[in-house]
């Protein structure tokens, strides 16, 4: 189940002396007016198997089936899975989180590829709009390389990653991706890969896990920060 904790930006522990009354007040006028930070964690270990996780939404775009999002088994662990492989290279799997809308982020997933022929990879999206607008990161474990792009109408526009990246197949890998203002890092495990800035997607928008065409992927402990959020 995930957890989400919404943070104000004041807290007025801990203030004392004769103007507590006063400080008080004007922290607190002063975090209405400031948007909430917001936590988000899920490792899947409450989820049913067998079903996506109730927070999730699944979508998909191009031809063929959708996708089949669901929580299996990892060994003793339970992981969120696109499991279909049917093999259409237009193909986009998304599972959104049925949550705030947000803006500046760091957020972080860990990814396997377990199966695949025409793809291996998978990825995580936010500002998300709708299935045709958002901006990805991705790893391809097939091609041995880590992309961020800027989805536009559903044309992937590539904007910044490592196309000489040592990626296995059914190893896991952190991905991680740090956007604030107009700024973007992402990184694979610690090391960064791409550093670009975007200003096109500016607005507030969704969070979730991605895959392409016949890829079958792992996806685990998503850790969300968001510094604003609106519902």
């Amino acid at each position: 189940m995930i957890r989400v904790q919404t943070v104000n930006a004041t807290e007025t522990k801990g203030v004392k002396g004769p103007s507590t009354m006063f400080i008080s007040i004007f922290l607190i006028l002063s975090s209405c007016l400031l948007p909430p930070s917001v936590a988000l964690e899920e490792s899947f270990s409450a989820s049913d198997v067998g079903k996506l996780p109730p927070e999730f939404i699944a979508m998909h775009t191009g031809d063929g089936p959708p996708g089949k999002w669901l929580v299996t088994s990892d060994g003793d662990n339970r992981v969120l899975t696109q499991r279909d492989d049917s093999q259409s290279k237009d193909r986009t799997h998304i599972a959104i989180v049925d949550h705030q809308k947000l803006r500046n982020v760091k957020l972080s997933v860990r990814i396997k590829l377990v199966g695949g022929e025409k793809e291996k990879s998978a990825g995580i999206v936010w500002r998300f709009k709708d299935k045709k607008n958002y901006l990805l990161a991705r790893i391809d474990v097939k091609d041995k390389r880590v992309r961020l792009y800027r989805v536009i109408n559903g044309n992937r526009i590539r904007i910044g990653g490592d196309d000489k990246t040592e990626l296995q197949h059914d190893r896991w890998y952190t991905l991680r991706i740090e956007h604030i203002g107009d700024n973007i890092k992402v990184y694979l495990d610690d090391n960064i890969v791409a550093m670009q800035e975007d200003r096109h997607f500016r607005d507030f928008g969704g969070i979730g896990l991605w895959t392409k065409s016949d890829s079958v992927a792992f996806f685990d402990d998503l850790h969300l920060k968001a510094f604003d959020a609106t519902h």
